[in-house]
């Protein structure tokens, strides 16, 4: 599970499919809603396949959502 910042907040992600990711890390792909995508990992040049568990979140929400 993973955090990732948006401009509308905190994305929470399930890594189904990739290889590590890095805090510093560049994302990119549809993170504004609920289900299974393809991410890319700019930083990486890869793609890697995510289920979004949740959107639109705060900080705080995020790392609790993880932690679970």
């Amino acid at each position: 599970m993973a955090a990732v910042e948006t401009p509308e907040g905190f994305a929470v992600i399930e890594v189904l499919e990739c290889c590590a990711l890095d805090i510093s890390d560049q994302l990119d792909g549809p993170l504004d809603a609920p289900g299974t995508e393809v991410l890319r990992n700019v930083s990486k040049n890869e793609d890697f396949h995510v289920s979004i568990k949740n959107t639109h979140c705060s900080r705080t929400d995020a790392l609790e959502l993880i932690e679970q």
